[in-house]
């Protein structure tokens, strides 16, 4: 064997004897536990039916008596509802799967829809700020059926779309939102927005709580339960919307205050048209035209004087009963 032909022999033998590194991979990181959930869930302050669907009656005049009705000078010496945003409404969120929306998923990015979602829990949740969901034409709908209409109205409940302590969300249309417990929820948020969309058939078609600067505008809600639900929330706008057949009420304000309500057009929403408690302070009330409605198509606690909550009820409405006289 020639000197060359034994030193490549030679080669091959110690890289043959030679042990190749092993490569470890790094195993799959399992998701991220969920967020605990908040054992306290949070519902309306005040149950909103009565037997027939009617606000609490007997609890509306508890709060509308003299004794009960609460002074400006008192509310602000209790609370500060601008720091509303600061309460504890942890909500158990599941994780979002990539960027293409599906249900249950939380989104921390614009979305634009380009297929309709059906869902059997919550549709969309919102998990950061400035975002804008755009339903462009689609449909996000339920597919489970509903129990019998719960009295109160909390966290766990299903939502087409759910905002939990965000800021400058705008959800927009055109689109439709169906079949939910809430079609849309604020909560803990600042900054909303809900334009040109159709809300149908949901138990709430917008529910806001502990929230503020919430515009709700140039929408179609119909044949829901409750229409919009202002709960413990403050400075919104409610303006150019179409409320019509829905069950119970169209808009209700619970303990919310700074609220404008303008140029609405509120038809045929079972008990009252527009609804404010006895706990909610400072609203403006103008040019919307309410009628046909079984208890008062606008109605201020159930007839308190408006100065002695000091809302504002403009010359522009258009209605024909009032609680108290001469609101329309």
């Amino acid at each position: 064997m020639s000197h060359y032909a034994a030193t490549v022999v030679m080669l091959l033998t110690i890289c043959a004897a030679a042990v190749l590194p092993t490569v470890v991979l790094p195993a799959a990181t399992a998701t991220e536990e969920e967020a605990e959930k908040n054992g306290k869930e949070t519902d309306f302050v005040k149950p909103l039916e009565d037997g027939e669907g009617s606000l609490s009656t007997q609890e509306i005049e508890q709060y509308a008596s003299n004794d009960a009705v609460v002074t400006r000078e008192d509310k602000d010496n209790t609370m500060d509802k601008d720091n509303t945003m600061d309460k504890d409404n942890t909500i158990d969120l599941p994780k979002s799967s990539g960027n293409t929306p599906a249900c249950g998923v939380v989104v921390k990015e614009d979305v634009t829809l380009y297929a309709d979602l059906s869902c059997d829990g919550d549709g969309l949740i919102v998990g950061n700020n400035g975002i804008t969901i755009d339903l462009n034409g689609h449909t996000i709908k339920y597919n489970r059926h509903h129990d019998a209409v719960d009295l109160s109205v909390n966290f766990g409940d299903d939502s087409g779309i759910l905002v939990p302590k965000a800021k400058d969300v705008k959800i927009i249309g055109p689109g439709l939102i169906t079949g939910f417990d809430r079609a849309i929820t604020f909560t803990g948020s600042s900054g909303g927005e809900v334009s040109d969309l159709i809300l149908r058939d949901n138990k709430v078609a917008v529910l806001a709580s502990g929230s503020r600067y919430i515009g709700i505008n140039a929408n179609t809600i119909d044949n829901n339960k409750y229409a919009v639900v202002l709960e413990s929330s403050v400075k919104g706008l409610v303006a150019f919307n179409l409320i019509a057949a829905n069950e119970k009420q169209g808009i209700v304000l619970l303990n919310s205050d700074y609220y404008k309500i303008l140029t609405n057009s509120i038809f045929g929403n079972g008990k009252n048209g527009i609804f404010l408690d006895a706990q909610s302070f400072d609203n403006d009330v103008d040019f919307n035209s309410v009628f046909v409605h079984k208890k008062a198509d606008i109605n201020n606690a159930n007839g308190v004087p408006p100065n002695i909550n000091q809302n504002n009820f403009g010359e522009n409405n258009n209605c024909k009963v009032s609680l108290p006289d001469g609101l329309c």
